[in-house]
């Protein structure tokens, strides 16, 4: 029988070959014997692989690579001997195979990162990328190969690579002196504008994540300031808050930069998450309070409430921006800004209840959101109430506020049970 199985992986139907697949998957360890030909099927690559990069993989029991994973131990060798096989398909397929594993095969770590290195086939080496993403721990020389594929020729196998950095985090600190040319659009390898701006992002939240270790790229996370690249401002402001929250350099950059109308919306933003720490800045966000932009006074309130904890300024700025006047990203923006003030915002409360009745469902779903991070004082319940029961026809929206109304009145909240608030609700 597992003969007649092994010899089916090579049929040309491809129903067939999926049945066999399926078969040996149920035998697991009793199957060994067929993992040369589960091997040799990897090479139909078409059935098991789909997307750039081959990044989406069918992970069912017609599929060989999931077959040779679920062999666990036993099939380690053959995959880690499969790496040096001619067809590429193979070599992807016995990469996907060992990533499969839970967990991945240590002992396979020197033969997958000498296939990054030196493997031809752009879609192993980005393959080999995601197989030392996934382990579980990871060892100066899994860092030091991730390093190397950030100077990989193939934009997808760089931009892997530094997600991959980003997710080990601070014992990936070998990689920033490759990371940090990447946050430049004219020293980074990328050519293409997208693919530039993607790997910058990846880059920049990467030296984040790697946090101290990562210090010495805050004078190139201060030059993205001081260039008007306003696309890194906030993730410069991260990285200072992060990597070097005693710096402050970047304040007087970010207060000069909103002299600039082409990024001080930006500047704003990346000022209300350094937060009192650019105390400095104060009087210049209280400027951009009144500035002619919807966009840059309602950065400006969130910058007061972050940066000097100026709520009473700030809450009515964005109850402005609220209104049907304002572009879509603005109001929203503003709607998540005042349920991140909490109680506080209360003032805003009938405003944010009237939004709940929006024909755009994400804005009244935001709405709904704020109200319970604002918290409704339970004087305002009965008013929910009279709004729900007489002016909120759409059972969409009216779905919205009984599911806001069912957290906040649950045991141990402002507003209590019994209000009546549930009256004629779906």
């Amino acid at each position: 029988m597992l003969s007649a199985l092994a010899e089916a992986l090579d049929d040309p139907d491809e129903e067939v070959f999926h049945e066999a697949t399926a078969a040996l998957a149920g035998l697991d360890a009793s199957a060994r014997d067929a993992i040369p030909a589960l091997i040799r099927s990897l090479r139909r690559g078409a059935v098991i692989k789909v997307g750039a990069y081959g990044g989406f993989i069918q992970q069912h029991a017609g599929n060989p690579a999931h077959v040779l994973a679920q062999m666990g131990e036993l099939a380690v060798s053959p995959l880690i001997e499969a790496l040096h096989n001619d067809n590429e398909e193979v070599r992807w397929g016995a990469l996907a195979a060992l990533t499969f594993m839970d967990p991945p095969p240590v002992r396979a770590i020197p033969s997958v990162v000498r296939t990054l290195t030196e493997d031809s086939g752009v879609n192993v080496r980005w393959r080999a990328v995601v197989f030392l993403a996934h382990l579980k721990s990871h060892s100066e020389q899994v860092v030091l190969a991730l390093a190397g594929a950030l100077k990989d020729e193939d934009h997808g196998v760089r931009l892997q690579a530094t997600i991959a950095v980003g997710h080990i985090g601070e014992a990936a600190a070998p990689a920033v002196s490759n990371l940090i040319p990447m946050l430049s659009t004219e020293k980074g390898p990328a050519t293409d504008a997208v693919e530039n701006m993607l790997e910058r992002f990846a880059a920049a939240n990467a030296l984040v994540a790697i946090g101290p270790g990562a210090r010495a790229a805050i004078p190139a996370f201060l030059d993205v300031i001081k260039s008007g690249d306003r696309l890194l401002f906030r993730e410069a402001a991260k990285a200072f808050q992060r990597i070097d929250p005693d710096n402050t350099e970047i304040v007087p950059a970010l207060v000069d930069s909103l002299n600039d109308s082409n990024v001080r919306a930006s500047a704003l933003s990346a000022l209300a998450i350094l937060g009192p720490v650019a105390a400095h800045a104060i009087p210049a966000i209280r400027d951009a309070v009144t500035d002619p932009s919807m966009r840059v006074r309602v950065e400006a309130a969130m910058a007061l409430a972050n940066v000097a904890d100026d709520l009473p300024t700030a809450v009515p700025v964005l109850m402005r921006a609220l209104a049907p006047d304002c572009e879509r990203d603005v109001r929203y923006s503003a709607a998540e800004a005042l349920g991140e003030m909490g109680p506080r915002a209360a003032l805003a409360i009938p405003a944010l209840i009237g939004l709940l009745n929006e024909s755009d469902y994400g804005l009244a779903q935001r709405a709904a959101w704020s109200l319970e991070g604002i918290g409704i004082p339970a004087a305002l319940v009965e008013l929910l109430d009279d709004a729900v029961s007489e002016g909120f026809a759409d059972t969409r929206t009216r779905r919205i506020v009984f599911l806001l109304i069912n957290r906040l009145l649950k045991p141990g909240s402002i507003a209590g049970p019994g209000t009546g608030v549930f009256t004629g609700l779906p």
